[in-house]
């Protein structure tokens, strides 16, 4: 029986459990996720013996995966582990149409290299809907259904999987929006969460061309209510700042095309998913929170919540 991996749970920022379908060491697993060695930084350690946490999961380390690996790694990062359900998406019926579109080859090449070109920061998008309909203009030579022309969402559609395949893993676009955030070490952990949250807020307001939407404040256990909005717009402002990094603005803005499309329920649902992904990656943990925590798009919720 050939050895598969069959779940992959996310545990915390850069670290998953991958279960296999079979037992082994520490090592094959290793071997099996890292075929060329485990690289420096990450780690792999048995739970039982079909069982294994891995950590510190880099942008190299994330590359230097098989790509099946890497896949599940980055559904694990944006979906919750409690799995994708349509019928609960906000607003959605569960129903998921499928493209009246499919590529030739040489549409996906072409898609293929526009995607590069935006990761490249060669174009840049006020939002994923001028994104998507960028790239739905590069597919050429499609199959039309009933004598219609396909719609732009329809060709975006059918170019979704290849872009994602391009753009890479959810976990690493994770990775690179946090890298080089700090929050004052001396701040209390909740005007640390706070910034955090604000953070990521920042990150996706700019890629998706919101305006601030801040919430009402509230006196907390130690800060008042101005100094949890000044943590806040502190965040915020270099989330923004951040974002306006033309390669990770393209890649927040690819991930929340790609989710759109492929889950059927539209960039509104995939920023939201998207968001609450950034914030369980890189937010630090407080009493009572979980792996499956979410934040509202595009309004943030009101105080009194930590």
């Amino acid at each position: 029986m050939a050895t598969q991996l069959i779940s992959v749970d996310h545990t915390g920022f850069g670290s998953y459990v991958l279960t296999f379908n079979a037992s082994m060491s520490a090592a094959g697993a290793g071997q099996f996720v890292w075929p060329h060695g485990v690289p420096n930084g990450a780690s792999i350690v048995a739970k039982t013996s079909t069982s294994f946490a891995v950590s510190g999961i880099s942008f190299d380390a994330l590359q230097a995966m098989r790509p099946d690996v890497s896949a599940w790694i980055a559904q694990a990062g944006v979906i919750t582990s409690d799995g994708f359900d349509p019928s609960a998406a906000h607003g959605g019926s569960g129903e998921v149409h499928a493209p009246h579109v499919e590529l030739d080859e040489t549409a996906r090449q072409k898609v293929i290299e526009v995607t590069k070109e935006i990761l490249d920061g060669v174009h840049v998008f006020h939002s994923t809907v001028e994104l998507e309909e960028y790239v739905a203009s590069s597919v050429g030579n499609v199959a039309e259904e009933g004598g219609a022309v396909a719609s732009t969402a329809e060709e975006f559609a059918a170019a979704a999987e290849t872009v994602g395949e391009v753009a890479g893993p959810f976990a690493a676009v994770a990775f690179i929006a946090w890298v080089g955030f700090e929050v004052i070490d001396a701040f209390e952990s909740e005007r640390r969460l706070e910034e955090q949250q604000g953070f990521v807020y920042g990150l996706m307001w700019e890629a998706m061309g919101e305006s601030d939407h801040l919430p009402e404040f509230v006196d907390g256990i130690t800060y008042s209510a101005d100094e949890h909005r000044e943590a806040f717009t502190s965040g915020v402002q270099k989330g923004r700042e951040k974002a306006r990094d033309p390669k990770l603005r393209a890649q927040l803005q690819l991930q929340v095309a790609t989710l759109g499309a492929r889950s059927g329920f539209g960039d509104t649902y995939a920023a939201g998913e998207l968001l609450s992904a950034l914030w369980r990656h890189g937010r630090e943990h407080s009493p009572g929170d979980s792996d499956t925590d979410t934040l509202p798009w595009p309004v943030p919720p009101n105080r009194g919540w930590f």
